[in-house]
């Protein structure tokens, strides 16, 4: 089971593409706190920095757990590589080494945000800004990778149901776009309490509420579910998607 993670957490990290996306992502983030450094001169949210960071990594960073959820299965269903898989490793350990390694690498994301932005605030002299705010910011640090987790878990399901990490990708970023446009949309707006990136908002909304007008980003106020009720849908989505990814790999016969 270890090497079959191991493998797989390899195989993420390589991929040179995945490589320029984080760089290009890390430099909007950079300039985003340094603007934050500039916007700490008149407005004092606890815990900024870190909630910031860490909001933006659920905005904008899930770019990169949804293009490391196409690479985990990119090619394995071509020229027999998914038999051979299932011989060397057994379809179990298969499964398991594959997700496993999506929510390693989605943790090891978040604790390097978290990390950074832990260690900038006490470098900066803001570490007032952490009374009595930890808990919560290690809340925000375990939801954060949880949304991070579900565009993985998302990105790898389609990705192989479709035999393109191209489009399983694609459509998981445009997927992330349209649905808030959609909002405003009458036949939407009825049924918008269904969807998954609503819930999400859902789960984050109260647990980033140290953030508010004036942060450079925010939750987007909106008439949201409760917490629960919200992580109870995103868990069901969750588990949906690795129940068609289960059915699907399973008609691979050798």
């Amino acid at each position: 089971m270890y090497l079959g993670v191991s493998s797989e957490i390899k195989k993420i990290i390589k991929y040179k593409p995945l490589l320029y996306v984080f760089l290009i992502l890390s430099a909007i983030k950079s300039y985003m706190f340094i603007q934050a450094a500039y916007d700490l001169t008149t407005i004092n949210f606890r815990a900024y920095y870190i909630s910031l960071m860490l909001l933006m990594l659920a905005v904008l960073g899930a770019a990169v757990p949804v293009i490391a959820g196409g690479i985990v299965v990119n090619g394995e269903t071509s020229w027999n590589t998914w038999s051979v898989s299932i011989v060397n490793s057994g379809r179990k350990n298969l499964i398991i080494s594959k997700v496993i390694a999506l929510l390693v690498i989605c943790c090891m994301l978040s604790l390097l945000i978290y990390s950074a932005s832990l260690l900038l605030t006490f470098v900066l002299g803001k570490g007032d800004l952490l009374h009595g705010v930890v808990l919560k910011t290690l809340l925000q640090l375990l939801a954060v990778t949880f949304v991070c987790f579900f565009w993985g878990i998302w990105s790898m399901a389609i990705s192989f149901i479709t035999k393109s990490m191209a489009f399983g990708v694609t459509f998981s970023i445009i997927y992330s776009l349209m649905e808030p446009i959609a909002y405003q949309m009458d036949a939407i707006h009825g049924i918008k309490k269904y969807l998954p990136l609503f819930n999400i908002r859902g789960i984050l909304s109260p647990i980033f509420s140290n953030l508010a007008n004036g942060s450079i980003l925010i939750v987007p106020y909106d008439d949201y579910n409760h917490s629960i009720y919200s992580l109870i849908l995103v868990l069901f989505y969750l588990f949906l998607l690795l129940f068609f990814f289960i059915c699907k790999y399973k008609k691979y016969e050798f």
